[in-house]
């Protein structure tokens, strides 16, 4: 194959074009907590439905803090669906007593939870 010279720019066969093996992406160490992800499900289930009944239905939509076990992670990515209008407002780890506790905010328009409710229990 010969090389290709352009003005502005050369272009190797020798380097370009060749295939290479994939390299993942480095996983990043985060662990979740160990539990009864049974358990926990119907947890969250009752204290968000209570949240659900709690609220104003007069309001267009309110906003939730979601906090995790401290020293640990908190899964954020499924706490988002943009397509319904459910957004991440944002994620801070609070400090405590030499330890940090993973929090979440997010928003939910009216009518939208039970959605989110129903994605989460798939």
């Amino acid at each position: 194959m010969k090389k290709i010279e352009l003005k502005h720019l050369s272009l190797n066969p020798d380097i370009f074009g060749k295939s290479e093996k994939y390299t993942p992406k480095p996983w990043n160490g985060h662990k979740l907590p160990e539990r009864d992800r049974i358990a926990h499900a119907d947890k969250l289930f009752k204290e968000f439905q209570s949240i659900i009944t709690k609220s104003n239905p007069a309001i267009e939509g309110f906003q939730i803090e979601f906090h995790g076990q401290s020293n640990s992670y908190l899964e954020t990515k499924s706490l988002e669906s943009q397509t319904q209008g459910i957004y991440l407002l944002n994620q801070r780890n609070i400090k405590s007593k030499g330890s940090s506790i993973p929090v979440a905010t997010v928003y939910f328009p009216r009518g939208k939870p039970n959605a989110f409710l129903a994605r989460q229990c798939r």
